[in-house]
This record gives C-alpha cells, structure tokens and sequence, in this order.
C-alpha cells in the first residue's frame, strides 16, 4: 500500500494526497503542497519528509502546535501508518503500510539447524586489517559519530590507501566553477601539489564512473610535461564522492611504485567507502546549514525583540479625553512599519511611519528613523515644521532608492483642532462627531530621497466624539485569493459606516474586514493601523486602549 495522508477539515470534508520522494509542506498559506482553510493553522504549520523507507514530521514553530499521538511535535517525529496528526481545527490521518509481525510476538523463533548442515564461522576481528569487512566496519563507525568532517575524512582517506596499498591519496570536492578543493591529503605529495589525469577526472565527473589506470609506462622518453607519466605515476584509482550528478567530489588514489595493482575487489570497498565520504561531507553542510540557520533565527528573534520595544509597549494609557488602539502585524519576522501616540505641550497625537521595503533592512531604518522622530518631538520646534527636519536628518543616512513615508496628527483640545501632516503617506482619515467624514492627504514628498523639500500641513475641526485613523499601505495594498486588493475605497467605507464608534471598536471592525478579505492569501505586507479619538462626556473615562502586535 502506497503511503498518503487523508485530509479531514472542520466541516468533515476529506480529501487524499499521495506522498511521493520529496518535502509536503502544509499549513495556510497557499504556497503550501496542502493549504488548508482553517484559521487556526499557522501560514507554514509543519513539513513532511521522505527519510529512508519512511517519513519525518517537523512542526515549523507553530503557534498553536502540532499534535501527533496526542502529544505536541517539538522535535522530529517518525511517522507510522494510522497516526492522527492534529492541528488548529483538521486532522490528518496516515496511510500507509503496516509492519509485518505476529499479534503476540515481534520475534519469531524457530528450530535449532539442522546437525547435517554445514556451520562455518569467522570473527570480523579475525579478517585481515586490509579485507572488506574491517575497514567497512571501522568507516561505519567513523560516519557514526558526531565529530566534524575534518577529523573524519583523514581517517577515511586512511581506510582507503590500507585496503588498496595505494601510496598517496586525496579527498576533494568540486567549488561552485568546477574547480577541485581538497578536503583531506595523504602520503608525500611534493610540495603539496596534487596531480590528477584530467582525462580521468572527466570521466569520474561527466560519466559517473569510477576509473582504474595501471601499468603506467614509465620510460623516461615518454615523460612529457602535464602527463601523468610527467608526475611518475604507474597506477591510479579515481571513483565519484556518492551517485548524484555531477558528484559532490572524488576520492583518488595513486602510487609510483609497479608493485601496486587494483584489482576489482578495491572497486567495491573504494567506492563504498566513497559513498561514506559523501554521507560525511553531507551531514558536515548539513550541520553548518544548521547552525548558519540557528544564528539568523537568534538574530531574528532579537531584532524582533528590538523592534517591539519601537512601538507603544502597551496598551498605553492616553490622557483624559481620549482613547486611542493600534495594531501591527509584520509579514516578515521583522517589519519596517512604525506608530506611536506622543503627547506635546497641551496637545496629544499619533503618527504612523513605513521604510520602504522589508526584513532586517527595514527594521534597521525603522530602528534609526525611531530615534530622529524622539529627537525632534523634544525639539522647541513647532509641530509645522517637523517633517522639513526629519527630512533634513533622515536625508544625511538614507541609502539610495529607500525612503520613509510618514502621517501625523496632532489634536489641540484648547481650539478643538487637529493639525494634520503626511510625507507622501496614505490619507488621514477624519470622523467628526456627527458619522462624518473626510480623507485628509496634505501634499508632501516622501522622507529622505532628497534635502531642502518643503511641506505642508492642514489643519481641521477636531470635536469631541470625532476619530482619526492612520495605515500603513499593507492594508490597501492586501490582495485576497483572487488578486483584488482591499483597497482605499474599502477602507473609506469600513470608517464612514463605523467611524462613531470607540477607537478599540473601530480598530476591530478594519482588522475584521482585512482578515476576511485576505482569506487564505498571503500578507504582502506589513499591516498596521493607528486610531486617536476624542470623548465625549457620556463616555467613560479615559476607556480601555489597546496595543496589538
């Protein structure tokens, strides 16, 4: 029976997918071999992967876990056939062969032999140092330990020159341009200069082959420069590092003396033993992968950290009259989105910024963007004039093609006024107490392209009961399944039809709409949105404000 798992969903639908030779990835998002609709599954849930003649489950750190046995998945698990995997609100079951063994018994026991038969027996121990199955058995246990390649191929190259008799060997692996890098050296190469017969080295690499060159002439006429009868070889022995193509390098032997001679059995144990060279040199990369991915994770994790300490560490806790709710999702580990409510003088305000692009580089601008802002907030400049000085400062560093685009506002409840500014930023949406409402986009270009760029600011009435509404473009720009982005106009519409209603509740409604409208298509961008409302004097207090990461 062919292995494959049967998808069961939450409304009891099933499906099948057959597992073939490589890695099924599933979770949410559509880039997965299996998407599924379920909103508890994280994007990328977990990885399924062909290992021998079975297959491995890894859960890629999802929030809600993974659960196999009815137990959550933090390290590899072998799958059997008939486990349940479960995960957010699916099952998935495992089909596959079952193991041969009797009901009561996993070993079987049967007659003694036979006296007639024929007994013979021989101690691994007991073969010669050079025979197949002590050096088989001696590299098995190299492979087999956790030390690095570089202190297990010198003994395996050591293995290989004591089966043959060869005089001199060499492990070498191919570069990214087909050039030979020696991995491991044995026996008295002159001044460490190993000469390998390209002819040969053709035919191990193009063809696959394992190639045996003896009986070497060595007649001093025939020595002509870049032969291998210029180097004084008489015999050579040249077999591909495991069975991919082009392989990942070769083993070679040679010897100048007539006394050695390969014979076929050097064939079997050179070539197994290279196929344990490839095994080495594989879980060597493996490993460094490994940890190279580990570094980038911790990175990450820190950076994401640092990053979470730029935004409101919420929720914080706004002045009377007001309440405020914001919310920042990051497509990436890490984004280059920014907000922040801030208080000058008598005035309370939010801003809400985005570097172009995203990662590590983003959050980096993100990071040094967060200090110019602190520092013209405790400036005794006017609010009119901060985006000329952000420009100015941020002007200094930007690199080339990267910018930032901000919007703030800032209420005066002495003149019930909001003054509004934007450097080529979404609109600003305004709610007046009365459900209505206006898009605000003051002209501005885009922070830190170019110095000496003037900007304008708006102001507008700002009663209590009214709301103010900033985004990041990663709201508009969010395509669904279909392409069809949320769009300005959606936005527009989600903010007339509830602007009236209290900042965490209107945040609700815009974050609703997106998720529903993003389905299972995956975030472009990061999203964030920022809302500062006025009270009036039948709501309670300064009300509960909330901060979403």
């Amino acid at each position: 029976m062919p292995w494959s798992l049967t998808i069961v969903a939450e409304d009891g639908s099933t499906r099948s997918f057959p597992l073939g030779e490589g890695t099924i990835r599933i979770g949410r998002h559509s880039d997965n071999e299996i998407a599924l609709k379920d909103r508890y599954v994280s994007r990328f849930q977990l990885e399924i992967t062909r290992v021998g003649e079975g297959w491995q489950l890894i859960d890629l750190g999802s929030k809600s876990g993974t659960f196999v046995r009815g137990e959550r998945v933090t390290q590899p698990v072998y799958l059997e056939a008939g486990d349940e995997i479960a995960l957010g609100r699916s099952v998935i079951h495992v089909v596959g062969p079952k193991p041969l063994t009797r009901p009561d018994e996993t070993v079987v026991f049967v007659d003694a032999i036979p006296t007639e038969g024929t007994i013979r027996v021989r101690r691994v121990t007991d073969s010669p140092e050079t025979g197949l199955s002590r050096i088989l058995v001696s590299a098995a246990k190299e492979i087999g330990t956790l030390q690095p390649a570089e202190s297990i191929l010198p003994r395996l190259l050591g293995l290989a020159l004591k089966a043959t008799g060869a005089e001199r060997g060499v492990i070498a692996t191919f570069s990214s341009d087909g050039e030979l890098v020696v991995a491991s050296m044995a026996g008295a190469w002159p001044s460490e200069h190993v000469a390998i017969s390209r002819q040969v080295l053709s035919r191990v690499r193009d063809q696959g082959e394992a190639v045996i060159v003896e009986d070497i002439p060595s007649d001093a006429e025939l020595k002509d420069a870049g032969t291998i009868i210029s180097a004084g070889l008489r015999s050579v022995l040249c077999t591909p590092l495991g069975t991919s193509s082009p392989p990942r390098g070769v083993l070679y032997l040679d010897s100048r003396t007539s006394q050695v001679t390969f014979d076929p059995s050097h064939f079997e144990v050179v070539t197994t033993l290279a196929g344990m060279i490839d095994v080495t040199c594989e879980n060597s990369a493996a490993r460094a992968a490994l940890r190279e991915k580990e570094r980038n994770e911790e990175e990450l994790r820190t950076a994401k950290t640092i990053m979470q300490r730029l935004v409101p560490p919420g929720p914080p806790v706004p002045p009377a009259g007001y309440n405020i709710s914001g919310s920042h999702t990051s497509c990436l580990t890490i984004g280059g989105d920014f907000f922040s409510f801030f208080s000058h003088r008598s005035c309370y305000g939010v801003a809400l910024a985005d570097v172009a692009g995203k990662g590590l580089s983003a959050a980096l601008l993100v990071a040094n963007f967060h200090a110019v802002w602190h520092h013209v907030l405790g400036s005794d400049l006017p609010p009119e004039a901060w985006l000329e000085n952000l420009n100015e400062e941020l002007a200094a560093y930007m690199p080339d093609n990267r910018f930032i685009t901000l919007a703030f506002a800032i209420v005066d409840p002495d003149r019930d006024e909001i003054l509004v500014a934007s450097a080529g930023h979404n609109p600003v949406l305004l709610v007046d107490p009365e459900g209505g409402f206006d898009a605000v986009l003051p002209g501005g270009p885009v922070l830190g392209l170019m110095a000496g760029l003037p900007y304008a600011c708006e102001r507008r009435p700002f009663l209590p009961g009214s709301r103010v509404v900033l985004n990041s473009d990663g709201v508009t720009d969010q395509f669904d399944s279909v392409g069809e982005e949320f769009g300005q106009d959606r936005l527009d519409a989600i903010v007339r039809q509830h602007g009236t209603l209290d900042a965490e509740a209107l945040l609700a409604k815009i974050n609703g709409a997106l998720a529903e409208h993003m389905g299972d298509a995956a975030q472009m961008d990061d999203t964030t949105v920022a809302i500062l409302g006025r009270q009036t004097g039948d709501e309670p207090g300064p009300g509960p404000s909330s901060h979403q990461l």
